[in-house]
């Protein structure tokens, strides 16, 4: 069996602050996944003890546009806990978290 590896890229910065009213586009590598599999993208608010699905099964393309604003995530604090994590679905031994980042909640969100 192939090992496989996934690697996020240009995600964030040490320090970064994403706003819940802006797009933000995740971009990862993937080694020894063919293109033809999916992967689960998911974000957490307290530094991954829990875990919401932003794409269940997103085509491994390398790059996935995340809408904060979208009211379906419902984000109604600021955090500086924020992760994501990235699992390819046929294989869920190929996962990755990214570092820390920090969401900033847009007071005012219509969900809040």
């Amino acid at each position: 069996m192939k090992s496989v590896d996934l690697t996020l890229l240009s995600f964030t910065s040490p320090g970064e602050t994403w706003r819940t009213d802006t797009n933000h586009t995740i971009n990862w590598s993937t080694e020894n996944i063919s293109k033809s599999r999916h992967v689960k993208i998911e974000y957490s608010l307290d530094d991954g003890e829990n875990w919401a699905v932003i794409d269940e099964s997103a085509v491994n393309d390398g790059s996935k546009k995340w809408d904060l604003s979208d009211r379906t995530y419902n984000i109604c604090k600021d955090t500086s806990k924020a992760k994501i994590k990235i699992t390819c679905v046929e294989d869920t031994n190929a996962t990755v978290t990214s570092d820390r980042f920090k969401i900033d909640h847009k007071k005012g969100h219509p969900d809040c």
